[in-house]
């Protein structure tokens, strides 16, 4: 009865949400019915091209979902000054702002839908899709600390209460979505009524904007409210103490552990780790944000101190990481977002080592900065990789003697690698910025083989999507030459799967870093490679036997040799690699390792 009663109250708040955001809630409103008027809109055209080129409902819903938000920040801002004013004169000055703020948020809105929204004819293209969910981004959280700006050192629990009331409407709006779509489909299928569709779609944009926002808004705590008495539960400490402290220590043991690993075996740190990294920093930034409530704990007062000096040197390594690919192939937006966070997510643990007692509004502040700055400007993400790509595109034309004043010279002479790179470059300008965006190429080019072979003298092809494979399979139908050896073994690794990279038998261990294989030998008191298999060759010279000879013996592209005693051969028995490019391809080697380390054991014991 009580959880009933809970939710009654909370669905006869909701309409407080009318009386407290009667801006926000009537633009939320206009931004569902838009939606739902394009959707009616879409199923009325002929065309699907129509439907594209005709989106003046959706544009409009765009523009009304965005103006929600930004009086919600408004109204906050209002909320946080009068909560801070101590006189008349003071109200008077912020009744007289907040109108003016009011005014200039219609050229400000007008000025999103016409650089944003209404530019194109299809939403959203280029930096279109960056700058307007950039803003409607940084309105949101902005509107997270606003109004506690003033007044912020119970902001933590505030932050808390913010959150509730996110699930709370969420979860009520789901569980009603599901509950009508259920009503629906029993309607249709028990009782015969013919329901459309886009019924459906209608709901879901009833539900999840209009209804949604409501029931967060009137859960929302006003600027006055004190939460300087507010406490955790018991159950929420032990949750943390218990099981949650415990598991962002292990994965971040486990982390450490991985690249302690990589360190032994002397293998470059894999793009895996960016992403390894950042989604579990993202949380521990989060739940660091949560502990700033907990201040009767001396174990969790420690692990906050700790923690933050741990988590640097993982942050660290992922910039190492994320680095190499830029350095190899320049900025795209997803890296850009992956540098910015890292930085958002160091900074942050910075603040939480030498501000421990903070109120933390700082971190959605900076939060909301980085933003702003990533998705709108000179120095957005768009720019920036648009301005990296150039930069490369240029280099490489340069090395080739390929540019004469503002154009491009065409040369047939380019290196295979460096064609690649071209090719790269200007199929991602293409796909994901304005063609007239990348320098020196002609207005009239398109992204088809003969333009491209008129302006840069080869074909586009070298990085076509055609996978070219190589393979070897040893019958078995021969007996192989084990004389002079002791011991034999079995391996199998390979460069697509992480757990192929790395494989121990005994003594020997063989490891996996771009092209080479490593083969390694170690015991207690010592540790040397022993050889190292340059897979690219090993491959290339399949290839060639295969033209020349056709079949190929096993002796043909076996290696042999003596290293610190040990004398080795390895036999392949199985090769397999699936190339686009040189440098994007896939390979496995199953090989037999023959060795013979009596030379080995009689240095040992003298």
């Amino acid at each position: 009865m009580k959880l009933v009663y809970k939710i009654k109250n909370t669905l006869n708040k909701t309409k407080l949400s009318f009386e407290r955001f009667p801006l926000p809630m009537a633009c939320i409103l206009l931004s569902a019915l838009f939606f739902i008027l394009e959707i009616k809109n879409y199923s009325n055209v002929d065309t699907v091209k129509d439907a594209v080129l005709n989106m003046s409902y959706m544009k409009l819903g765009y523009l009304f979902l965005i103006s929600t938000f930004v009086y919600i920040f408004l109204k906050m801002l209002n909320e946080g000054l009068v909560g801070s004013s101590t006189t008349v004169e003071q109200l008077k000055k912020i009744r007289v702002l907040n109108i003016a703020l009011y005014i200039l948020s219609i050229p400000l809105l007008y000025s999103i839908y016409r650089l944003f929204i209404s530019e194109d004819q299809r939403l959203f293209l280029y930096e279109n899709f960056y700058g307007y969910f950039g803003l409607l981004l940084f309105f949101i959280v902005s509107s997270f600390y606003i109004s506690k700006a003033f007044f912020h050192k119970d902001y933590v629990a505030y932050m808390i209460k913010i959150f509730m009331s996110i699930c709370i409407s969420v979860s009520y709006s789901i569980v009603l979505f599901l509950g009508l779509c259920a009503i629906y489909y029993a309607c249709e299928k028990l009782l015969g009524v013919q329901v459309n569709m886009n019924l459906y779609a209608y709901t879901a944009i009833v539900v999840f904007l209009p209804f949604n926002l409501g029931v967060y808004l009137a859960n929302i705590p006003s600027a006055r409210e004190s939460f300087n008495n507010y406490n955790l539960t018991r159950a929420v400490k032990v949750l943390i103490t218990y099981i949650l402290i415990p598991i962002f220590s292990i994965y971040l043991i486990i982390l450490y552990l991985y690249f302690g690993k990589m360190l032994l075996n002397k293998t470059l740190f894999k793009g895996m780790v960016t992403s390894l990294v950042l989604w579990y920093s993202i949380f521990s930034v989060g739940f660091l944000f949560v502990l700033g409530m907990i201040k009767d704990s001396s174990f969790i007062k420690t692990f906050k101190k700790l923690f933050p000096i741990a988590m640097l040197p993982v942050l660290f390594v992922m910039f190492i990481s994320i680095g190499l690919r830029i350095n190899q192939y320049g900025f795209t937006e997803n890296r850009y977002f992956v540098v910015v966070t890292g930085i958002f997510v160091a900074v942050t643990m910075i603040y939480y080592i030498f501000l421990d007692e903070g109120s933390y509004i700082t971190v959605p502040i900076f939060l909301s900065f980085l933003i702003l700055v990533s998705t709108v400007g000179p120095i957005s993400a768009y720019s920036i990789s648009r301005n990296s790509q150039n930069s490369r595109f240029e280099k490489v034309l340069v090395k080739n003697n390929m540019i004469k004043g503002n154009k491009i010279l065409g040369n047939t002479n380019v290196s295979k690698e460096d064609r690649e790179t071209i090719v790269d470059i200007v199929t991602y300008m293409f796909n994901n910025h304005r063609p007239w965006e990348l320098k020196y190429i002609p207005k009239d080019f398109e992204l088809v083989e003969e333009d491209f072979e008129e302006v840069f003298g080869f074909k586009p092809d070298v990085n076509s999507d055609e996978i070219t494979s190589t393979n070897y399979y040893f019958e078995h139908n021969k007996a192989l030459d084990i004389d002079g050896y002791s011991k034999i073994m079995s391996f199998s690794v390979g460069n697509e799967i992480e757990e192929e990279n790395i494989k121990t038998v005994g003594n020997y261990r063989v490891s996996v870093s771009g092209d080479n294989v490593a083969v390694d030998y170690f015991d207690k008191s010592d540790v040397f490679n022993l050889t190292n298999i340059n897979s690219k060759e090993v491959f290339d010279k399949v290839k060639a036997l295969e033209k020349s000879k056709g079949i190929i013996d096993p002796e043909d592209i076996s290696i042999s040799g003596v290293s610190h005693g040990i004398k080795y051969k390895i036999i392949f028995t199985n090769l397999n690699q699936y190339a686009v490019t040189e440098k994007d391809r896939t390979f496995n080697m199953d090989f037999y390792l023959l060795v013979n380390n009596s030379l080995l054991i009689s240095k040992n014991n003298l």
